[in-house]
């Protein structure tokens, strides 16, 4: 990643200071010690829901089927879906 590569040589021709190369750059603090400490960034951890995964997903698929069955002035319209 270029980025990384250039707060790299910032940090260590330039500014000298984590502070300095991350006004510069116009980014975290925290992203200019990820570049100091490698020259990729960390892999994101998958966050999973706290119920389960995708709990939303299946709560609206199942309320998109409960409507299919229901009569026509029965059925919820998607834009109203996720206020329910």
């Amino acid at each position: 990643m270029e980025l990384f590569e250039q707060m790299r040589r910032e940090y260590e021709h330039g500014e000298g200071a984590i502070l300095g190369v991350a006004r510069k750059f116009e980014v975290y603090r925290r992203m200019v010690r990820q570049a100091l400490a490698g020259a990729l960034p960390p892999v994101r951890k998958y966050v999973r829901d706290a119920y389960g995964e995708h709990t939303t997903l299946w709560c609206l698929a199942g309320w998109a089927k409960s409507d299919e069955r229901s009569g026509p002035n029965q059925v919820v319209k998607p834009n109203l879906l996720l206020m329910r």
